[in-house]
């Protein structure tokens, strides 16, 4: 069954528009004339004056279409989108090892308890531990923060040591011995924060080094007490 479609010409519809206002003009002019003669005046009103029809411009096809390629935006090749992406995983990458730089905790074993002292760092993203046994000889432990599952304290009355537990550990636990109070007591607020913020799904990769530090240790205070 053959299908039919019509379409519409701006064109003619608007010339059909100008003859129908035409012919309400003449029309009217005829009703007014009639109207002069009932009432005795042979003198017919003024002739209505015709406008022109209206010219239009026709547009063709092949303009629109230059000026829709004109407009469109050029699409980026397979090599470029690779590119972009290559560059994207490096800001990501030099953003990443930006924030490690920024430590929220040092401390080190007393010496001379230790002749060679052990060390314990934590920053934005991980806890290492370096033990040292002999003059450039160290072996160093090292797991993402968010491993960690508790952090135990064992106080003297001038120095001490803590001991972590992380699945990633070879035997889950880590002890450093003969540290401060003052460090025992920072490693352990910090740490304790950190397991609070993991838990409550925190993203603290926003927040600036100082203000992250302040806030994990109010954090792990809170949960401590």
């Amino acid at each position: 069954m053959k299908q039919v479609t019509s379409q519409i010409n701006p064109r003619e519809t608007k010339a059909i528009g100008w003859y129908a206002v035409q012919w309400v003009h003449v029309t009217d002019w005829f009703k007014a004339y009639s109207d002069r003669l009932r009432h005795g005046h042979r003198q017919p009103p003024a002739v209505p004056t015709l406008q022109q029809p209206p010219v239009t411009q026709p547009v063709t096809l092949e303009a629109n279409t230059i000026a829709a390629a004109d407009t469109s935006k050029p699409t980026k090749t397979k090599a470029e989108r690779k590119a972009e992406a290559k560059a994207n995983e490096y800001d990501k990458l030099k953003t990443v090892a930006k924030e490690s730089q920024g430590l929220l905790a040092k401390v080190e074993t007393i010496f001379p308890l230790t002749l060679f002292p052990d060390t314990l760092i934590i920053d934005r993203h991980k806890l290492a531990i370096t033990y040292r046994n002999f003059f450039k000889v160290a072996q160093e432990v090292s797991v993402p923060i968010e491993t960690i599952k508790n952090i135990q304290a064992d106080m003297g009355p001038f120095f001490g040591s803590v001991t972590i537990t992380s699945d990633n550990f070879i035997n889950n636990t880590q002890t450093v011995g003969f540290l401060k109070r003052s460090d025992i007591k920072l490693v352990q607020k910090i740490l304790q924060g950190a397991m609070v913020a993991v838990k409550e799904n925190i993203d603290i990769s926003k927040v600036e080094t100082p203000q992250l530090k302040k806030q994990l240790m109010l954090l792990g205070e809170a949960h401590h007490t």
